[in-house]
């Protein structure tokens, strides 16, 4: 199997938590919030001081938003 380029996990990764709140629609203070409460994706370390989140992971969590909107309906 090939290693992924550096490019590929660029495009799957927002950087920094304020953007990851603007991606699904939220405020910053609301995501820590949920995060408290275990009910927000978990940042990955991208450096020393950097932090980052997956795209997968938020479109799962605005999915699972939706499904719950609908009463648990796909």
């Amino acid at each position: 199997m090939l290693a992924p380029s550096a490019h590929s996990w660029r495009s799957r990764v927002i950087r920094g938590r304020k953007a990851a709140a603007e991606y699904c629609g939220i405020g910053r203070t609301q995501s820590y919030e949920l995060e408290k409460r275990g009910l927000w994706p978990r940042a990955v370390a991208l450096g020393a001081r950097s932090r980052g989140y997956l795209v997968s992971e938020l479109d799962a969590w605005l999915e699972a938003r939706a499904a719950e909107r609908d009463g648990g309906k796909k």
